[in-house]
């Protein structure tokens, strides 16, 4: 197994986790935040995760159109893609209109993201790109930014969860 493989397994473990934590979410867990609570709800911090892997890896890492863009969903999903730092006022009021069609959009950006890792070589890894105004390591963009981002917010997502009293995972 090289590099290329195990960013794809990890992605593709990263992804199955997200969508196993919000997949059995329903209009008030995806809301939740807690009375006192200085995080987002569920819904925005999904929403957040999948949009901010579409502008990485299309947008940063390619310099294309995210696929929120470039397919239509701002409309599919009557959602503005928002930038990669939300205000806490946003992540608590964001309320998804349809789950469903959110998790469309995710399947496409995570089938988006595997495409692109599946094309790139070890030598590509190692190769500087501009991220955020700094130069970093594809590779370390990759794992130390992206896929830490999304595992993170897969666990938000459970621990919102699990304070409600329901399954953060479904094993």
């Amino acid at each position: 197994m090289n590099a290329v493989d195990v960013l794809r397994a990890g992605f593709g473990q990263a992804h199955r986790m997200m969508e196993g934590a919000v997949g059995d979410c329903d209009e008030a867990t995806l809301q939740y935040t807690g009375a006192a609570a200085v995080i987002g709800n569920i819904g925005a911090i999904y929403f957040h995760a999948v949009c901010d892997e579409d502008l990485m890896v299309h947008g940063m890492l390619q310099g294309k159109p995210t696929l929120h863009q470039s397919g239509g969903w701002e409309t599919k999903l009557g959602l503005a893609m928002p930038g990669p730092m939300q205000t806490l006022e946003w992540a608590k009021g964001l309320k998804l209109p349809n789950l469903a069609a959110v998790r469309e959009y995710a399947s496409a950006v995570y089938a988006a993201t595997d495409g692109y890792l599946a094309g790139l070589s070890a030598d590509d890894l190692d190769q500087e790109v501009e991220v955020f105004g700094q130069k970093q390591r594809r590779g370390h963009v990759l794992t130390g930014v992206l896929l830490w981002h999304a595992i993170s917010h897969q666990g938000e997502i459970s621990a919102l969860k699990g304070v409600q009293g329901k399954k953060g995972l479904p094993f």
